[in-house]
């Protein structure tokens, strides 16, 4: 099925959009003089997972006033706060991935179908920004990176904004240490379904590769929006502007923004302890989150947020000393080009990580496995009596069950 544009097979979009034929809202050709007065800058923020970007989002999300105060456009048409419809916009009609089989598109006819909606509905929402004054438009999501590996995607992605008015685009791209980032990954993975026991080693998963490989990720981008339109930033506190993600984000995108107005969130995305990840993961292998069908496991409903809600203090899963070095030596020639062409102050693009050693627990496998039964029965008796559980409750369970070692690991007071 070749993959279409407003009708048009991309390659011949891309000819006739560079000829001023490109279409807009109501299928009208515009001529080039018409294109130059409506065409409008983006800000492109693509993540990468793991550095941030809900914080990022959620802090654009609560000044999307004070951003129209300032000619710019956070887009809601593609998602509110996560704008992954626009990466779905762009996939290949084979990408059939868990995302989009999770909102009912099962079918390359289903996700065509899907992208011209998006695209429509973006193009209606930035015509009438672009009425209103406004002058830039910003998309955020991790997704656009993670989710587009192929050029060719990147390229749909590119035709894309393109049609919609869009010519100046600033493609703002976060970086992060190697080994952390595949720490905190595996956190999300169980966090969202994950039932492995420890996170891949290098160039065992396209998906994780993809997000460690920082030079290739650079370059993709490159190779569509220009050398100097991406902008390559270092996940690393003590390297942000005003010490400060968000303030960082916002003087690499270029937006001035009054101080004394802006409105910030609390901290997005926890991680859990290393005891919870265990209890989680093995709950994830007694309920899936997907059904045989393809569909969301129902009785899932809320568990990552539960979870979150127990498990907030403990010690953190550390991914061991040994894999760390791995992940390190895999990319060390790809964070060096890196450093080399965008950071050459620095004596290395990455310090190391310090991992150290996960420490046993004290509690057998079998008292483990226990518990996640009791839970795997609590949620069944939840979908059928419709009662809702605190994250409290959860580890109150969890402490009775456990008794002493568990109590005393947690220090909590005995029932």
């Amino acid at each position: 099925m070749e993959h279409l544009l407003d009708g048009i097979p991309l390659r011949r979009f891309a000819q006739r959009f560079a000829e001023g034929q490109g279409q807009a809202g109501g299928g009208a050709i515009l001529s080039k003089n018409k294109l130059a007065m409506i065409t409008m800058k983006c800000i492109l923020h693509i993540g990468t997972e793991k550095t941030g970007t809900s914080t990022i989002q959620a802090f654009l999300d609560l000044n999307r006033s004070l951003l129209r105060c300032h000619k710019i456009l956070f887009t809601q048409s593609a998602g509110r706060i996560n704008n992954r419809d626009l990466s779905v916009a762009a996939y290949n009609l084979t990408n059939i991935d868990d995302h989009v089989k999770s909102i009912g598109l099962r079918t390359a006819e289903k996700l065509s179908n899907y992208q011209t909606q998006v695209i429509d509905s973006l193009r209606r929402e930035i015509d009438q920004a672009r009425s209103d004054g406004l002058d830039t438009v910003c998309f955020s999501s991790e997704h656009l990176h993670s989710r587009l590996r192929t050029d060719e995607e990147v390229e749909r992605l590119h035709a894309i904004l393109r049609n919609l008015g869009i010519r100046e685009i600033t493609v703002v791209i976060y970086l992060r240490e190697q080994a952390a980032l595949v720490t905190s990954l595996y956190n999300t993975a169980v966090i969202f379904g994950g039932i492995t026991t420890s996170p891949p080693e290098p160039n065992e998963n396209e998906y994780w590769d993809n997000l460690c490989d920082h030079k290739e990720s650079i370059q993709r981008f490159q190779k569509l929006f220009g050398a100097k339109s991406v902008k390559p930033r270092l996940f690393i506190k003590e390297g942000f502007v005003g010490d400060s993600l968000v303030t960082d984000f916002l003087y690499t995108a270029g937006i001035d923004l009054p101080k004394d107005k802006l409105r910030f969130s609390g901290r997005e995305n926890e991680s859990i302890s290393w005891f919870g990840l265990d209890v989680l993961r093995r709950l994830n292998v007694r309920q899936p989150v997907f059904l045989d069908d393809g569909a969301h496991n129902p009785i899932r409903a809320g568990v990552p947020y539960l979870f979150r809600s127990a498990f907030k203090e403990g010690k953190k899963f550390k991914l061991p000393p040994e894999s760390a070095n791995r992940w390190q030596a895999a990319y060390k020639t790809s964070n060096e080009w890196v450093r080399q062409e965008y950071f050459p102050d620095r004596e290395k693009l990455f310090l190391s990580t310090s991992q150290g050693c996960n420490q046993d627990l004290g509690i057998d496998d079998s008292e483990l496995d226990q518990i996640a039964d009791l839970l795997n029965l609590i949620l069944i008796a939840r979908s059928q009596t419709g009662d809702s559980l605190s994250g409290s409750e959860l580890l109150s369970i969890i402490v009775r069950k456990s008794q002493r070692k568990l109590r005393k690991l947690w220090k909590t007071p005995s029932p």
